[in-house]
């Protein structure tokens, strides 16, 4: 017996009756099955860890009555009352909220019956004693773990004559000696259950050995309790010991069932091991918590389910699954429609006596239901329509096309293009919070400047407004990273923007920012790493222009209060700025904490308006050239301009002289100096001419070069060298 694990009996082999015919199987002789379902429960579900908890679900989805086990003792014989044999101090009531006990005297320990120690050992549990399996067997019929004490083990305190259970937490370095015959260093951030002088079970994880239930036991204390879960689970896993016990109090026991589990296992040990039951039970429940009450809407359900259920069924289905109707809701205006604002409706409503409500044709029906605390899974509206619909069945809703807006696949391409352009040159992606400091905003764009987008609630003062930027989120991330260490810092962020206009109306842009400093390449040994500047940034908004077929205008006098003045670059298509780029103004950097003069670093920044970006590029149809058949002529200019001219200006200039056979114009010399106005500066270019479709002459050449000076004398005072 003792092999096959249905009782500790070692003297030999099991004798069967002589009837028994030749060829059947054990299983059928003892009773025992050859099949087992096991069943998988979720953590939100610890109300699923016992067999009734299985068993309501069940029935509730089949229709079926449940038969609840009978935990009734008021048959039983009863003695003194338990206040005269035992008491309670509970200790530490925010770990343990509810304690129970219950006891009982005169009993015999003994092999349990043959149907109990079948059960147990179906459910993969081995049988101990009458005394021990029914506590078992009452966890896995309720869930809710129990542990019996030997009573004459329980020492008294100091001068008195009753013994006392404590609800305590470990001393630092107590030991005890567990029931798995292991020792365990204990700590207080463990909790025990004890007797005054000693510790007697590990709460919720494990017995110990000084208190444990023997043959020669003749009394006992039942302990129904509930347990913090967080506390179980740390001991838990601090001493790496796991329970049936501390597996379902890690879960969540609902300290409601306490007081039934507790009255089922002293029912059937009085009817097992028989003896005496103590009067009455002791409950340390220093604060119940009120039973919660959730409303759920028919017409919410027919929204999110796509069918009308009836309010009958819904009371139907829910009160099967344990919940207890309390009442309809009154009727309200439709634009308060969340239940919470009904009850409290309702209950302004009754307080100046208004019993009477009007039925309306657009009433909302809602239904309350006070929810089991066992089923910690239901904490909303929206928790019941899914447990509607799971006992329903998930076949019934019918399929329907749902309407929902088509993205725009070309722009979302475009962006992600755009993205993996700026990782490619060297920018990691940063995501802020669309919720950012008005004051950092101010730092850039004055008060007058721009109209924020308040939050009504907002989560703290540093996040009271909506982004109208993503500069100064980049410039707090730079700051971050130059307070850390780095030196090298290269971010974008690709995000909506938050606008308001005059009239309130609200736009989404989309933005493409990015913040450099230090160097753009890695060091290497053999060059010297080229650093963020100008041309750097230029040449990157350039490269992408390129890339997207963009030919944009470019202007030096743009309109920053964050950039330096001198160095600005606007980029125009059509008339309208799609990108700038510059350096971030030292006394803007400042005012985010970033010291550019200690530092040596410039800040460098590019701000691409995404969406005239994309909606410009999607449009422009690839145009594609041959090779060059014949060969470019390169002539250089050196003059000397006015130092207000641009490069820019000067190159428009240029290619306006012959823009069919002007391919290409380059600076690649300036110089201030000796010989040189103050207010001036010797340029000098190379001009690529070429023509597709003869070699050009010599003196086509010249005729070219000729028409470029006179472009050039013509609107600047130009002195040619």
């Amino acid at each position: 017996e003792a092999e096959l694990g249905i009782s500790k009996d070692h003297s030999g082999i099991i004798e069967l009756p002589d009837e028994t015919p030749i060829g059947i199987g054990v299983n059928e002789i003892l009773g025992l099955p050859d099949t087992i379902l096991e069943v998988e429960i979720t953590p939100n579900r610890p109300d699923l860890l016992g067999l009734i908890g299985i068993a309501r679900d069940l029935s509730a989805s089949q229709e079926l009555s449940l038969q609840v086990p009978d935990a009734d003792l008021g048959s039983h014989a009863k003695g003194d009352h338990i206040s005269t044999v035992l008491s309670i101090l509970n200790q530490v009531p925010e770990l343990c909220p509810r304690y129970t006990a219950r006891v009982i005297r005169g009993l015999k320990v003994e092999d349990s019956p043959q149907w109990l120690k079948e059960r147990l050992v179906r459910a993969g549990l081995r049988p101990i004693n009458n005394v021990v399996d029914i506590t078992n067997f009452v966890m896995l019929e309720t869930g809710h773990p129990l542990h019996a004490f030997d009573y004459d083990k329980l020492a008294c305190p100091a001068g008195e004559r009753i013994p006392q259970v404590l609800i305590r937490r470990a001393g630092n370095g107590e030991k005890v000696n567990a029931l798995d015959d292991r020792e365990y260093s204990l700590s207080a951030n463990d909790m025990v259950i004890a007797d005054p002088e000693k510790a007697i079970a590990v709460a919720g994880v494990i017995g110990l050995t000084n208190s444990h239930i023997e043959d020669t036991t003749i009394a006992i204390v039942i302990e129904s309790a509930g347990f913090n879960p967080q506390a179980v689970r740390r001991t838990s896993y601090l001493h790496k010991i796991s329970t049936d016990s501390s597996y379902r109090f890690e879960r969540g026991q609902a300290p409601e069932s306490a007081e039934y589990a507790s009255a089922r296992a002293a029912a059937l040990i009085l009817e097992i091991a028989g003896g005496t039951l103590c009067e009455g039970m002791l409950d340390d429940w220093q604060h119940p918590q009120p039973c919660r009450i959730i409303g759920i809407r028919t017409s919410r359900f027919e929204r999110v389910i796509g069918y009308r259920l009836g309010s009958e069924q819904v009371k139907s289905y829910l009160c099967r699954l344990g919940l207890k109707f309390f009442k309809y809701a009154t009727w309200m205006p439709g634009m308060i429609s969340d239940p919470d604002s009904l009850y409290c409706f309702h209950t302004e409503q009754m307080e100046q006596g208004i019993t009477e409500f009007t039925e309306k044709d657009d009433c909302i029906h809602t239904l309350y239901f006070e929810i089991p605390a066992a089923r910690v899974d239901l904490e909303r509206e929206i928790d019941l329509i899914e447990e509607l619909a799971r006992l329903d069945g998930y076949d019934k809703p019918q399929k329907e096309n749902i309407p929902a807006l088509i993205m725009d696949m070309n722009a979302h391409l475009l962006q992600r293009r755009v993205a993996d352009y700026m990782v490619a040159n060297g920018f990691f992606e940063a995501v802020n919070y669309s919720f950012v400091d008005e004051e950092d905003h101010w730092k850039l764009w004055g008060k007058d400047e721009q109209q924020l987008i308040r939050l009504k609630n907002p989560p703290s003062a540093n996040q009271a407004v909506m982004r109208n930027g993503l500069i100064p989120g980049l410039l707090r991330n730079l700051q971050y990273n130059l307070d850390h260490g780095a030196r090298d810092i290269a971010l974008f962020e690709l995000n909506k923007l938050y606008l308001a206009d005059e009239k309130g109306q609200i736009t989404e842009p989309m933005r493409l920012s990015a913040l450099a400093t230090g160097h753009s390449m890695p060091l290497h040994w053999q060059s010297k790493s080229p650093v963020f500047d100008i041309f750097r940034t230029k040449g990157i908004l350039a490269s992408l222009f390129e890339e997207l077929s963009l030919d944009p205008s470019e202007t030096y006098c743009a309109p920053y209060p964050y950039l330096a003045k001198d160095k600005a670059i606007s980029y125009l298509i059509d008339g309208k700025v799609i990108a700038c780029c510059g350096m971030i103004a030292p006394e803007i950097a400042a005012a985010f904490g970033i010291d550019t003069v200690d530092l040596k670093q410039d800040i460098w920044l590019i701000d691409i308006d995404l969406d005239h970006l994309i909606s410009t590029a999607r449009d422009i149809q690839p145009v594609y050239q041959n090779i060059p058949r014949y060969p470019a002529v390169e002539r250089d200019l050196a003059f000397v301009v006015d130092g207000s001219v641009t490069y820019n200006d000067i190159e428009q200039t240029v290619k306006s002289a012959h823009p069919q056979l002007i391919r290409k114009v380059t600076v690649f010399d300036e110089y201030r100096g000796k010989q040189i106005t103050d207010n001036s500066r010797s340029i000098a270019i190379r001009i690529t001419i070429a023509d597709e479709e003869k070699t050009l002459t010599d003196a086509a050449v010249e005729n070219v070069i000729a028409s470029v000076r006179e472009k050039l004398t013509t609107p600047w005072s130009i002195i040619m060298r």
